[in-house]
């Protein structure tokens, strides 16, 4: 561990979203390790995919990620989840609305949010 310099990691507080994406009921212990880590004293940036279901989400997230004292990365907006079993209707929720509710987002936590 002492060897790591960062860890990049993947995650959402949306816990269906986030094992139903990785096909496996890992969320708990995911984020137990990724505060575990944070407490040892590794620099951890965590990264967050938006699409219709995690944006809902987000504020939790950018709170969990603030709470820990590390950044929140958003690294796509995107029309489909991580395995393309369901894409968004841009007639529900066209990419300007995600942008704007994601710029809300970041004026409201300032650094701890960077896309």
């Amino acid at each position: 561990m002492k060897k790591i310099d960062t860890l990049a990691i993947s995650f959402t507080m949306d816990h269906e979203t986030y094992e139903k994406t990785r096909e496996l009921s890992v969320y708990g212990v995911v984020k137990d390790n990724i505060e575990k880590v944070v407490n040892f004293g590794i620099k951890v940036v965590l990264f967050d995919m938006i699409n219709k279901d995690t944006l809902p989400h987000i504020e939790e997230t950018t709170e969990f990620a603030r709470s820990l004292g590390v950044k929140l990365h958003i690294f796509s907006v995107t029309e489909q989840s991580r395995l393309g079993y369901e894409t968004i209707d841009w007639d529900d929720q066209r990419p300007e609305n995600l942008y704007t509710e994601m710029e809300k987002v970041k004026r409201k936590w300032e650094l701890n949010i960077i896309f």
